[in-house]
């Protein structure tokens, strides 16, 4: 009697389902061409189907919650199908509280309060399960000109200008300390995922400068523009804020802070 060669395919659909769930989706795309069955058992499991999903809409899964794989995908399709067709769930209106000073990042808004504090609002998502939530930090130590938020990462970057140098000593002509301080987003406290505060200054030759900054996230990764209006000079700094080491400066990049992306 001849043996018939083995194969994954004579494995239970179950077992072969648990095996390419471990995958990347670029995995599963890649196992879709292998064979006709593999594409037809990966096209009818919700959950390798929904993997691949998130992936093509540039999303991750934030787990944590019971939401089935069937109601997490047709939220999925609703969010995608809401910005296609730029319809809004809801409409909120958002006072700014007398500040000047404000900033959305992704689905929330601080507002600079009179008092120098931030005010918080983070907006409700139905389709992440987010509820709706404000607080407020009112005593964070620093007189800040400019501040940014990364919510993924808890992060809050008040960006403060000094009259002294490191040390305490006393700074070139015509250039300008900064300190950036790196915070938890939601209590105000030093970020634990940081070393310390970033001392910086920017040398672009000015004095009393009416400043513009640009601040961008990615990963570890923070990067600052530094621009005043009476110098043609922006200095663009990138930094590990974790580390606080200085990866890359750039300067005389004669444009707007609208290059930082």
């Amino acid at each position: 009697m001849e043996l018939k060669s083995p194969t994954i395919e004579r494995l239970p659909n179950e077992l072969i389902v648990g095996v390419l769930n471990e995958l990347d989706f670029r995995d599963l795309l890649k196992c879709r061409g292998v064979s006709q069955s593999f594409k037809n058992l990966i096209d009818h499991s919700p959950h390798l189907k929904y993997k691949i999903e998130l992936a093509v809409a540039g999303m991750i899964d934030a787990g944590g919650n019971n939401i089935s794989i069937k109601e997490r995908r047709t939220r999925l399709m609703k969010y995608q199908s809401n910005w296609t067709d730029l319809q809004w769930q809801q409409v909120e209106n958002l006072p700014l509280s007398g500040g000047n000073v404000w900033e959305l990042f992704g689905n929330v808004m601080a507002v600079k309060t009179r008092s120098g504090g931030l005010s918080f609002k983070r907006l409700a998502g139905h389709s992440r399960s987010v509820a709706a939530k404000s607080w407020d930090l009112e005593n964070l130590g620093v007189e800040f000109m400019t501040f940014a938020l990364d919510p993924s990462q808890d992060l809050l970057v008040l960006v403060e200008t000094t009259r002294q140098g490191l040390g305490g000593l006393p700074t070139i002509s015509g250039t300008q300390p900064f300190r950036i301080h790196l915070r938890s987003m939601s209590t105000g406290e030093d970020h634990p995922s940081s070393l310390d505060s970033i001392y910086h200054l920017a040398q672009l030759y000015v004095i009393n400068g009416d400043w513009r900054f640009g601040v961008q996230f990615l990963g570890d990764n923070l990067g600052i523009s530094f621009e005043s209006a009476n110098s043609s000079t922006t200095e663009i700094c990138v930094w590990n804020w974790k580390t606080g080491h200085l990866l890359k400066v750039v300067r005389h990049c004669r444009t707007s802070n609208g290059c930082l992306t």
